[in-house]
């Protein structure tokens, strides 16, 4: 392997457009501060070998120094009714469009193949947000699965649903899901009613 030594790298003309590095393999710059997984297009910020599109580790923080910060949501044209699927991979917000008839249970998971648990570690967190419209015979969120199994929830003030918020606008219920082990998750959760 050659060594090159440079004290700066310009564009060919010394200026235009920015330089691109060309490369069918990983690169790193200081071992693992800054890698770039070309196999699966991801980049890691102290991870050699990133679990993530941007994998960030480190004990520093993160500064974010930048407004507006947005989140793309996932909007469902239908209803929650029955036993419907939450696919963490499509967004961590799902809002339904139309207004549910009944009670529901929502399967949290990443997608159709791929568990929440593989997606997480042990003492991470994973934050979801459920947006069911409500009409006059609209009910409510009656028990929580997470990659098709039944779990237990730790509602705010100790209150499990029991009833949804009215008979329009919305129900809000968010989710703080913990992994405290394998296959093994600690929720809590809250529902916030929201009129039209």
């Amino acid at each position: 392997m050659s060594q090159l030594n440079v004290d700066s790298l310009r564009h060919s003309s010394g200026s235009g457009s920015g330089i691109d590095l060309q490369s069918t393999g990983n690169v790193a710059i200081d071992t693992n501060t800054l890698y770039v997984d070309s196999v699966n297009d991801r980049v890691g910020v102290n991870a050699s070998i990133p679990n993530a599109t941007l994998d960030v580790n480190g004990d520093d923080g993160l500064n974010i120094n930048t407004a507006p910060i947005t989140e793309k949501f996932n909007t469902i044209s239908g209803s929650s009714n029955g036993n419907t699927s939450v696919d963490v991979l499509l967004s961590n917000i799902h809002l339904y469009t139309s207004a549910n008839t009944g009670n529901w249970t929502p399967n949290i998971r990443g997608n159709s193949s791929t568990t929440l648990d593989s997606l997480m570690a042990t003492n991470q967190v994973c934050l979801v947000t459920l947006i069911s419209q409500n009409g006059g015979s609209s009910g409510y969120i009656s028990a929580v699965n997470i990659d098709g199994s039944g779990r237990t929830v730790e509602w705010l003030d100790g209150e499990a649903p029991d009833d949804n918020g009215g008979d329009d606008g919305y129900d809000i219920y968010q989710f703080s899901i913990i992994k405290n082990g394998s296959n093994s998750f600690l929720v809590f959760g809250n529902q916030t009613y929201c009129s039209n």
